[in-house]
């Protein structure tokens, strides 16, 4: 489910949002599941 809500955060968000996931995948992952909790 991480992996599909940070998918799902990097798209909502538009280039940055991307450009940080792809850089920092676990930290953004748990970032973005509790932002979205």
């Amino acid at each position: 489910m991480g992996t599909r809500i940070a998918a799902e955060g990097g798209e909502v968000r538009p280039k940055g949002g991307r450009k940080s996931v792809l850089r920092h995948s676990p930290v953004s992952s748990e970032a973005q599941t509790i932002a979205l909790a």
